[in-house]
């Protein structure tokens, strides 16, 4: 047991014992699962690394994304999709939607 707690920690809001800030859990754990599991139907994770992203993503949508695109090589457009399905949000693919020349 520690005598003091160092800079990087916070009490849990329960009143617990002192945690680590990096080990908090984020705000976005639904949308991380969904966004892999759309990841991995649509072939661009491996179901082996499921478990494991989520679990170094802490529930951080962001994060998440970033190593979708960097560390596990997901395609840009394919996560883009399943980014848009996860989080609810219509997304539009300039490459197949014709754009309305009035609007824009």
């Amino acid at each position: 047991m520690a005598l003091r707690r160092g800079k990087d920690e916070a009490k849990r809001p329960d009143g617990g014992a002192y945690v680590a800030l990096e080990d908090r859990v984020g705000e976005s754990v639904e949308e991380c699962v969904a966004l892999a599991q759309l990841l991995v139907e649509a072939g661009q994770l491996n179901p082996e690394l499921l478990v494991p992203s989520l679990n170094e993503a802490k529930g951080d949508l962001w994060q998440y994304g970033q190593m979708a695109l960097t560390k596990y090589g997901a395609g840009r457009t394919e996560y883009a999709r399943a980014l848009g399905r996860a989080c609810g949000i219509p997304i539009a693919d300039p490459k197949t939607t014709e754009v309305n020349k009035e609007i824009a």
